[in-house]
């Protein structure tokens, strides 16, 4: 084989393509490879992340239309933040007595108020509080549970005066009477047609 002299110029040039060669493989393994297996790992998140804004921006062209049926219902309804006047909430009151006195398996004779609901003015608690007279009529222990019952309700009452007598004709019978204090929240201000 004949004897191969390279010049300085040539081995330099042999040297820097060994050399680009070996940067080349070491780019590629050390920058581009991690960086191709990153993006493939990152690549199901921007998908995910991508249909979750196509969900938000469906959702979102429906707000106007959201935004026109919540003004619609809510002339429908009362705001709950603004309670009833207390001529409205009275009936459901008496109502819930009632039927505390029925699931008692008492007589009821009356349930009424003892003063003018609409003349009510706020006490300390910022409450109206109305008394309630009723008259019943059932077995002691009767009374008990409907005494129970109405004073453990969701109500806002309690008994203030309790008279229980025995029936004249029937020991095993008593009447009562009950005061009952309940607290109804003031309602809205009403304006005078007065002026």
């Amino acid at each position: 084989m004949a004897d191969l002299k390279l010049t300085p110029a040539q081995e330099k040039q042999i040297l820097l393509a060994i050399g680009s060669v070996v940067g080349l493989i070491l780019w590629v393994n050390f920058f581009l490879l991690p960086q191709t297996r990153a993006l493939a790992e990152v690549r199901p998140l921007v998908e995910a992340q991508r249909q979750q804004l196509t969900q938000l921006q469906g959702e979102l062209s429906r707000l106007p239309a959201m935004e026109s049926e919540i003004q619609r219902l809510s002339g429908e309804f009362p705001d709950p933040s603004s309670p009833l006047p207390p001529e409205e909430q009275l009936p459901q009151l008496l109502k819930t007595i009632t039927d505390y006195a029925r699931r008692s398996q008492v007589n009821l004779f009356t349930s009424k108020p003892t003063s003018d609901v609409n003349k009510l003015e706020p006490g300390v608690s910022g409450y109206l509080e109305l008394y309630i007279l009723v008259a019943v009529e059932g077995g002691y222990h009767a009374m008990g549970g409907f005494l129970d019952a109405v004073e453990s309700s969701d109500l806002l009452i309690r008994a203030r005066e309790v008279i229980l007598s025995p029936h004249p004709d029937n020991p095993m019978r008593h009447r009562g009477v009950f005061l009952f204090q309940s607290y109804l929240m003031p309602g809205p201000v009403r304006k005078d047609s007065d002026g």
